[in-house]
């Protein structure tokens, strides 16, 4: 077998063990114990926590798919300035962003919308920036996003 398509083979089965391994969240749907999340014990001051941050990695013929979801629970006002601002970065020339979305959950259950004028691209040698402000970011909110890094051609980048 040349070292080409071991290298791809690689590729695959590394791409299955790490989607088999991240189960999917419901986006939007808070599980009732997530809104009674606690700093941990032994970092009690912390202002906020990540609840999850998990990642699937599709390989397909000539594309690979990056999804990512990640949700955040805001502890105290400290946690406010730490995490209502995030950002995504990707190589531009190679990659393209996809399927974003952005938003606070309230504890009585309402839903705030990461708008189009709260998300900002910086460009900087091939690679973006897109940084996003949450709305409405208090004490006890749970913020979410998810988006998807799709990089086509990758096929091509393998060595010979």
């Amino acid at each position: 077998m040349c070292k080409r398509n071991q290298f791809f083979l690689f590729l695959i089965l590394v791409s299955l063990v790490i989607s088999s391994s991240v189960t999917a969240q419901k986006f939007g749907k808070i599980d009732d114990a997530e809104w009674f999340i606690a700093a941990p014990d032994d970092y009690p001051e912390a202002g906020a926590v990540i609840i999850f941050d998990k990642q699937s990695v599709k390989v397909e013929f000539k594309k690979i798919k990056i999804e990512r979801h990640i949700r955040i629970k805001v502890l105290r006002a400290s946690g406010v300035d730490e995490v209502g601002d995030r950002s995504v970065r990707f190589y531009e020339k190679y990659e393209k962003l996809k399927h974003f979305k952005a938003h606070t959950i309230t504890p009585d259950g309402k839903k705030h919308k990461v708008e189009k004028n709260a998300i900002f691209e910086k460009p900087h040698n091939n690679w973006v920036t897109q940084s996003f402000s949450f709305p409405n970011v208090s004490e006890g909110v749970i913020l979410e996003y998810r988006y998807t890094i799709s990089k086509k051609d990758w096929y091509m980048d393998i060595p010979p």
